[in-house]
């Protein structure tokens, strides 16, 4: 499994706003750029590390936890609609795994998003720490 995959495969197709590959990314933070390769307004998704595996009694598989961070941009001056893009993130991430069923739980790891203030460009950003919880 690639959680950071799955997960950013999830919030393109249930937030109009995110589009896989042109304003979301599952990858680590890029600055914006001129050319808008990588717009202001964007969303990264790379995994932070997690837990051991465990194993399961007598059985040939092991729980994984992994843990995500969701980097959220907005556009410059825009603290408000950079905050509701985050949270609009987290409700559609927190408990995915109703939609997500390969994995056991996703949950995020704070109750709102965590503000990082601006980046070098002066935009604002946010970050959403989950884990996800599956087996394999």
């Amino acid at each position: 499994m690639e959680p950071e995959i799955d997960i950013a495969t999830h919030i393109g197709t249930q937030l109009a706003a995110w589009t896989l590959g042109t304003n979301l990314f599952h990858a680590g933070v890029r600055p914006a750029d001129e050319a808008q390769l990588v717009p202001a307004k964007a969303c990264f998704i790379y995994p932070t590390g997690g837990v051991e595996p465990r194993d399961f009694c007598g059985e040939d598989r092991a729980e994984r936890r992994s843990r995500l961070q969701i980097w959220v941009r907005g556009d410059r001056g825009d603290f408000t609609e950079t905050l509701a893009l985050a949270r609009a993130i987290r409700d559609t991430v927190h408990r995915s795994d109703a939609t997500l069923t390969d994995y056991i739980q996703i949950r995020a790891m704070q109750s709102e998003p965590i503000p990082l203030g601006l980046d070098d460009q002066g935009l604002p950003e946010y970050s959403i720490n989950i884990e996800a919880f599956f087996t394999e």
